[in-house]
């Protein structure tokens, strides 16, 4: 929607989240990794930063 001095224009618009997620899935399946190995990865980031922040082991 666009205010155009009180007059308010309604255009479709792809939604940017949208766009992205589905750019993000595309490369996943492109690397040929499955959605349990990148959570799998994600935790192993976490603990890792957690270490280089706090210099011991996330629980």
């Amino acid at each position: 929607m666009v205010d155009l001095g009180g007059v308010f224009v309604l255009s479709p618009e792809v939604s940017v989240v949208s766009k992205i997620a589905r750019e993000i899935e595309a490369m996943r399946e492109e690397a040929g990794l499955s959605l349990d190995a990148l959570l799998a990865g994600l935790d192993e980031q976490r603990r890792r930063l957690y270490r280089e922040r706090y210099g011991s082991p996330a629980c």
